[in-house]
């Protein structure tokens, strides 16, 4: 767990090798998408996690009990997911701490946030499919295609439902943009342009 995450914040440190950091973030997005495999986040969000998020626990075991192991794909991220969306609400200072470095990741790795996952890949196949997953690519890719969109339909030119973006992936690029308004770091162009 803490030597993934210390790979991870190192990934492009002089000397890692771009098959070590594409190996590095593949393990990191796998370990997103449930907050059962993040050591650090749940062993620091136990107490808020108990308090604020009780429906996406329940939602979790009865995947799990329905799938007979973790990791059912409806559950993934439920928790993770509500931590993020009652921030606010989070008592500990190291659950608050983690909660930001996983939307760190997210905002980073689109594909590594399991909701978005779910909402968004058969877009991100179909209009994102040679961008690369990393460095917040996806997500100015989704959010290009999102205003082509508006911007045709403003000009009263209509794609078909096929050749747009899903409302569903709409929906989660609203959450990521509304998780990177609250916290400027998370906006991998504004923290890669303006970091020390």
């Amino acid at each position: 767990g803490q030597q993934l995450s210390c790979l991870y914040e190192n990934r492009r440190a002089a000397g890692v090798t771009s098959a070590c950091r594409v190996r590095v973030e593949a393990a990191v997005e796998r370990r997103e998408r449930d907050f059962r495999l993040d050591y650090r986040l749940r062993n620091s969000c136990y107490l808020d996690i108990d308090r604020l998020c009780q429906p996406e626990m329940r939602s979790v075991a009865d995947a799990d009990a329905a799938a007979g192991a973790a990791g059912d794909g409806d559950a993934e991220g439920a928790v993770i997911s509500c931590l993020r969306r009652v921030q606010r609400d989070i008592r500990s200072p190291l659950c608050l701490a983690e909660v930001k470095r996983v939307s760190g990741v997210f905002s980073s790795d689109a594909l590594a946030d399991a909701t978005l996952h779910r909402a968004c890949i058969e877009n991100v196949q179909q209009f994102c499919r040679n961008v690369p997953v990393a460095d917040g690519a996806v997500h100015e890719c989704l959010r290009a295609r999102i205003a082509e969109d508006a911007a045709e339909d403003a000009a009263g030119r209509k794609r078909g439902v096929h050749n747009r973006v899903s409302d569903e992936c709409i929906a989660a690029e609203r959450d990521a943009v509304a998780a990177e308004s609250r916290d400027v770091l998370l906006n991998p162009e504004l923290r890669d342009a303006c970091a020390p």
